[in-house]
């Protein structure tokens, strides 16, 4: 199921990387990739909150489908992919 988000919200964005034990474990480079309804992408470095946890707090200012993708490399090598939906105002109609 997709977040639904009205435009102007922040989103917290936030991905866990786990070694093949399943431990938590900080992968050596992480990196936040997302598209915004126009296409355009951008690379962004999330916030480390603690061993193998990260956040990325989004302001969404366009109205439509959002694709983000957390990529971690070196120590543990994992990705994950998710998107979420911005509405327009119901009330503004904007």
């Amino acid at each position: 199921m997709t977040n639904t988000y009205d435009i102007g919200n922040v989103a917290i964005l936030s991905a866990s990387f786990v070694n093949a034990n399943g431990v938590l474990t900080d992968p050596t480079t992480v990196v936040l990739r997302y598209k915004d309804p126009t296409g355009a992408v951008t690379t962004q470095t999330p916030t480390h909150d603690g061993t193998g946890l990260y956040s990325y707090a989004l302001t969404l200012s366009i109205a439509g489908k959002w694709f983000y993708r957390f990529e971690g490399t070196g120590a543990v090598i994992a990705a994950s992919d998710s998107s979420l939906l911005v509405t327009n105002s119901p009330t503004l109609g904007c």
